[in-house]
């Protein structure tokens, strides 16, 4: 199934605001907001 150059573009723009956020979250040095630990 080909997809019309629409869909081409927008998953392209997508995928390029995707890559933009996460190059952004390892510039800011991101760190997990939540805990990890057990609560047992």
């Amino acid at each position: 199934m080909k997809q019309t150059n629409y869909e081409e573009k927008a998953l392209q723009q997508f995928a390029d605001l995707m890559i933009d956020k996460i190059s952004e979250i390892e510039k800011s040095n991101w760190q997990k907001p939540w805990f990890t630990e057990s609560l047992a």
